[in-house]
């Protein structure tokens, strides 16, 4: 890194100053976490606190800290450590005084005063990021849906990295069964096993299957594509989990595949529909159909593409 980018800078610079609370708001693969590891790495005497919602978080914040030469700890009732830098999750939490917060998307029911906080806001938009989405007619055409797109990507890529995202630990399973690949979720509860996990998908690469275990905060800068198999929960978890893909800035693709038998909330079925109002509205590519055929049985099944402008 030559460069701060976004608004990094401005954010940084509030830290600084000393600032209180601040609400630093950019898109996936934005450098937010830069706004805590910079500061400690120029006054290593202090220490910042970090809230980090998951597991797999935690230790990808842990490994890039000590990259970048910042001591950092993660904090639990066994093994006290300081550093300038301490990572602790929600559950383990027990203090008051905290000043830091990654992914403080996860924390919006806290309802700061805007008069209190200093706000640091750009675009989330990712223009990197081609979206598809394949309304397939049963359940059945999912997976042959979801073969084929795989089938394509690793035609053009053999050893690219792809996350298919799965809503249920139980289908998580199911799928990665099907297709051969190793399945990451929170059921997976040991710490060596989850990195042994990961590190095996980076170092053979290709495709993992995952829940939104997966989904937030994992910078893995190669990822090419994200596969939801289903509606994603809400908008922000689609946000956090597709936004996974291109974060090296290259071009890359997010992809749903879902049938209309798919049971979803109402509140996400209303937000679902607000995100492809405001695609027809604000893409340059929208709506686009694919004339692809069931290769059984010839049906049609409707995909939509739509990339945002540039």
């Amino acid at each position: 890194m030559t460069a701060f980018q976004g608004n990094q800078q401005e954010a940084i610079d509030a830290v600084i100053r000393g600032d209180s609370p601040i609400v630093h708001i950019a898109g996936t693969g934005g450098g937010k976490s830069l706004t805590f590891m910079l500061p400690a790495y120029c006054t290593p005497d202090g220490v910042t606190i970090v809230i980090v919602p998951f597991v797999a978080l935690q230790e990808d914040l842990h490994k890039r800290c000590h990259m970048m030469s910042i001591r950092c700890e993660i904090w639990s009732t066994t093994c006290i450590q300081t550093a300038p830098i301490v990572l602790v999750t929600p559950e383990s939490f027990s203090i008051k005084q905290f000043r830091d917060w990654d992914e403080a998307e996860f924390f919006t029911t806290l309802h700061l005063p805007r008069h209190q906080a200093t706000i640091v806001r750009q675009y989330t938009t990712r223009h990197n990021i081609s979206y598809i989405i394949h309304q397939a007619m049963s359940e059945e055409e999912v997976d042959k849906v979801v073969i084929q797109a795989m089938e394509s990507r690793l035609a053009i890529s053999p050893r690219e990295k792809i996350i298919l995202y799965c809503q249920r630990v139980d289908h998580t399973e199911e799928v990665a069964q099907l297709l051969g690949y190793s399945a990451y979720h929170g059921k997976v509860t040991e710490a060596k096993e989850k990195s042994q996990i990961i590190q095996q998908w980076l170092d053979h690469r290709g495709p993992i299957v995952a829940t939104n275990a997966l989904g937030a905060g994992i910078d893995i800068p190669d990822i090419q594509t994200t596969i939801h198999i289903g509606l994603p929960r809400s908008l922000h978890d689609f946000m956090q989990e597709s936004g996974r893909a291109g974060r090296d800035g290259h071009t890359s693709h997010s992809v749903i595949i879902f049938t209309k038998t798919h049971t979803i909330s109402q509140a996400s079925r209303d937000w679902f529909k607000r995100m492809l109002i405001w695609a027809k509205k604000n893409c340059a590519v929208c709506w686009a159909v694919e004339e692809s055929r069931d290769a059984d049985n010839g049906r049609p099944y409707n995909g939509w593409q739509y990339k945002p402008h540039v």
